[in-house]
């Protein structure tokens, strides 16, 4: 595999893996009809008291264990039980994104900036 076919596969997957998971649970967790699709995180953090970029690091680190876990029973081919390896895969890439949608939320922009 080269650098071209690795950008190509890492695109596909964004596309046919991430995007539809972000977009099937993000309705799951915060519905489709409400103008905070990361609701749920200040919600829990309410009621949890802890703040919700707390609540974000319990989500993502959860994601990420699996994928360790995966890892360290099988070292040369890491397979997962109740999600598929490729779920955890996109919640992973998924939960920064998340928290990037949050910080831009909070400064009350809605641009994308490369100056962060």
């Amino acid at each position: 595999m080269n650098l071209d076919d690795r950008n190509e596969l890492i695109e596909e997957f964004f596309q046919k893996v991430c995007m539809p998971i972000l977009d099937a649970k993000g309705a799951d967790y915060a519905g489709r009809k409400t103008d905070d699709p990361n609701q749920n995180f200040s919600i829990i953090a309410e009621l949890m008291g802890l703040s919700k970029y707390q609540v974000w690091a319990v989500y993502y680190l959860k994601q990420v264990i699996a994928i360790l876990n995966a890892i360290k029973v099988n070292p040369e081919k890491p397979v997962t039980s109740a999600e598929s390896i490729d779920q955890r895969i996109a919640d992973a890439v998924n939960y920064p994104l998340i928290m990037k949608s949050m910080l831009i939320q909070d400064e009350g922009i809605y641009i994308v900036s490369d100056k962060d």
